[in-house]
């Protein structure tokens, strides 16, 4: 199940150039999935893990 991530709510922006380097982390680690100009949360990977 892929659900759309609110990025500015879930970090309540600490500075652009931080977000921006949490935002790549996480898409490397295959947390995040960029879409055109969205971000979908993976809670795919998450759940395997956890479950």
């Amino acid at each position: 199940m892929i659900i759309p991530v609110d990025i500015a709510a879930a970090y309540k922006i600490l500075s652009r150039m931080t977000l921006m380097k949490n935002i790549k982390e996480l898409i490397v680690l295959n947390l995040l999935i960029k879409e055109k100009d969205e971000y979908w949360a993976n809670d795919d990977l998450p759940r395997r893990y956890f479950e």
